[in-house]
């Protein structure tokens, strides 16, 4: 890569770097304020539902509180089955609730009414002893029970709420009703505002009273546990839940001590987030572009005597290895760091020349030399230096073995090999002249 590229290459790895970090820092506060918007979006709805909620209870305990002395004045001891019925039958349909009841406190009797069915006299069954009527007498007042429980005889959970009736000051009984919980479920399920937004409730013993799935109510999960302790310092709390990510506002509710819940996917947001990503990311990739752009002109300006440069050390590196015999001197004024680059080259490539031209002789010479000794002339040397230190201890080597060889063996290997060749037929006249060498000597 050339270095034109290279330099805008590298500036753009911090550009790139800075980028992502602000990105993930940007997204991380969008993502925290876009979490605290929702969660004040759920603080609004669920103090909506709570509005909707008492006022739900409210008037079902009002009814029961007003019912109680129309029964008082209405119940006599003639006909009082027949007079308890008939109440009961004309009251239920405009009362809201799913079953009426009276337990009356001489007798017992437990008279009940449901839906599309006739008053009726629940036998074996004491109502005294049931935990509605203790209530009620014990707090003398209409009191919404604290449980939800299903009823058998309604086939679904319901909540009761109970009044004593009192007559000339002295309690003749209790008038109770069932609420059928599913219709408050229904219409509290309907307020949300996202798609994934829902509402639940749990009561003291952490049990789940209302959940948009039927089969995690009335049991309790650790979930709620979860959420329990980490509402201790506010009111929001962030969770995971069957493996989704979830965060949630929950608020008290003053009419049936229940904490509602108002929860959702926190990925409710992350459309928001991605478009607002997409925007950052596609902002950075038009300015990195512009950026990269300024850079490779001024940059490609400002290095333009690297060419030259780069075109003087081809020749250089071509005379070096002996691709060429000259090389052109760079012509170069600038008076920057790259001026001082070009007479540095130059200098050294009068100097390599030089050089070189003195290795190559003695180079020459020291071929001249192998082919005299190859003759058979043991005598010859290599007289020029070299300017390259390693051949100049070559050449010294070679010098050094040629004098062991002339000294050992002698001065010339063909008078030496012609004796030979007369001793092997058998003709002793001969010898070596001026023999020197332990060779010579020994064979003369």
């Amino acid at each position: 890569m050339k270095l034109t590229n290279k330099i805008p290459a590298l500036i753009a790895i911090p550009l790139v770097v800075c980028f992502i970090v602000l990105c993930i820092v940007n997204y991380s506060s969008s993502k925290t304020d876009s979490l605290s918007f929702t969660d004040k979006a759920k603080e609004n709805g669920l103090n909506a539902t709570m509005l909707y909620v008492d006022s739900y209870f409210n008037s079902r305990i009002n009814f029961i509180e007003q019912f109680s002395p129309i029964l008082a004045n209405s119940i006599s001891e003639d006909n009082q089955d027949e007079n308890i019925f008939k109440i009961l039958k004309n009251y239920l349909g405009i009362s809201n609730f799913s079953a009426l009841f009276i337990g009356m406190a001489d007798s017992g009797k437990f008279y009940y009414i449901s839906s599309n069915n006739e008053p009726y006299i629940v036998k074996d069954q004491d109502a005294r002893s049931r935990g509605w009527y203790k209530d009620a007498i014990s707090a003398n007042r209409a009191l919404l029970g604290k449980e939800v429980y299903p009823d058998e005889r309604l086939k679904e959970k319901v909540m009761t709420i109970s009044a004593p009736i009192i007559k000339n000051g002295k309690i003749i009984g209790v008038i109770g009703g069932d609420m059928a919980f599913k219709d408050l479920k229904n219409q509290i399920l309907t307020l949300h505002f996202s798609k994934t937004n829902t509402i639940f409730a749990y009561d003291d013993k952490l049990e789940f009273v209302m959940h948009p799935n039927e089969e995690f109510e009335l049991k309790q999960d650790d979930v709620i546990k979860m959420i329990e302790n980490n509402l201790k310092d506010g009111i929001s709390v962030r969770y995971t839940f069957k493996g989704d990510e979830k965060t949630a506002v929950c608020i008290n509710s003053n009419t049936t001590g229940w904490k509602f819940c108002s929860t959702n996917l926190t990925s409710d947001i992350d459309d928001t987030l991605n478009s607002l990503l997409k925007q950052n990311i596609t902002l950075f990739f038009a300015s990195l572009v512009i950026i990269l752009l300024c850079l490779f002109f001024l940059i490609k300006f400002s290095l333009r005597p690297l060419e030259i440069i780069q075109k003087g050390l081809r020749e250089v590196f071509s005379l070096i290895n002996h691709e060429r015999k000259t090389a052109s001197k760079i012509e170069l004024n600038s008076k920057d760091e790259f001026g001082d680059m070009a007479k540095a080259i130059n200098e050294n490539i009068e100097r390599t020349i030089n050089s070189l031209t003195q290795d190559t002789n003695a180079v020459e010479q020291s071929v001249q030399t192998a082919a005299a000794i190859e003759s058979g002339d043991l005598k010859a040397r290599i007289t020029l230096n070299p300017a390259n230190p390693q051949l100049i201890e070559l050449k010294n080597v070679l010098n050094k073995m040629l004098d062991t060889l002339e000294e050992k063996v002698g001065a010339n290997t063909n008078s030496i090999e012609k004796i030979f060749d007369e001793y092997s037929q058998n003709d002793f006249r001969n010898e070596i002249k001026n023999a020197k060498g332990r060779v010579e000597l020994a064979t003369n």
